[in-house]
């Protein structure tokens, strides 16, 4: 847990992502949560830094095929890579299977649900029901050259010990590949949607701030992307998530 000390200008607070013990402007309450900005990395970050258990996924999460996985499919093509990819966060193996033909991939989950799905209904059965810190204690050497994580840094409890994990799982001039919502999305225009709260999200990163992180943790940022609005299908996706927020 944090410890938090309030003042008149804020909280003074172990910031999860810099790590920087300072003071924290308090931004809302959202149930037994409270959610404040770091004043040094912009990170925005919960107390008490809880996350969702695996049977809340199982119950709620849904997948679909991500901007993400084409975007970085085209990308390793692209640049001629191949060998082994790990997939943190796998869902029922979408993102696995399309790099499958490129590369030998493994992929974990929490959602005991989707990892199953993922074996049965795709044959991938190099999926576990388990955590990168986990995975990391179940297969000590084992390296990967490409790790990937979409949608997943915004999740857990400990973000800087778990880039520290996908360091250490990364071959010699390995690549990771990380995505997170867009703190810049237009639906914020008028409201934040429900997704974006504790259990669910316990941090909401910039790109300044998550640059600071692989950077403070020893790796060396290639390229930031953002996600265009591109389909009416993605403005669809947006009206619904504004419609449920209400």
């Amino acid at each position: 847990g944090c410890s938090t000390t309030k003042t008149e200008q804020g909280s003074s607070i172990n910031c999860p992502g810099c790590k920087k013990y300072g003071f924290a402007r308090f931004l809302e309450k959202a149930g037994q949560y409270n959610l404040f900005v770091c004043n040094s990395c912009a990170l925005t970050f919960s107390e008490p830094m809880q996350p969702a258990t695996g049977n809340f996924y199982e119950l709620k999460a849904e997948y679909a095929d991500k901007w993400e996985f084409g975007f970085i499919c085209q990308k390793m093509q692209q640049l001629g890579l191949s060998g082994e990819l790990l997939d943190i966060g796998c869902g029922d193996g979408i993102f696995m299977e399309m790099m499958s033909k490129q590369f030998a991939v493994a992929g974990i989950d929490i959602n005991m649900g989707a990892v199953k799905t993922a074996k049965l209904k795709r044959n991938l059965n190099d999926t576990y029901p388990i955590t990168l810190k986990e995975h990391i204690n179940m297969f000590p050497a084992k390296k990967y050259d490409i790790i990937t994580a979409f949608h997943i840094l915004e999740h857990v409890e400990e973000p800087a010990e778990f880039i520290t994990d996908i360091k250490h799982s990364l071959k010699p001039h390995g690549m990771a590949a990380i995505s997170l919502p867009n703190p810049n999305r237009w639906t914020l225009r008028w409201i934040r949607e429900a997704w974006d709260y504790p259990s669910h999200h316990l941090t909401r990163w910039t790109a300044y701030g998550l640059c600071a992180l692989l950077e403070s943790q020893g790796l060396s940022v290639m390229e930031v992307f953002y996600e265009r609005i591109s389909s009416l299908s993605q403005i669809r996706d947006a009206l619904l998530d504004i419609i449920w927020a209400v």
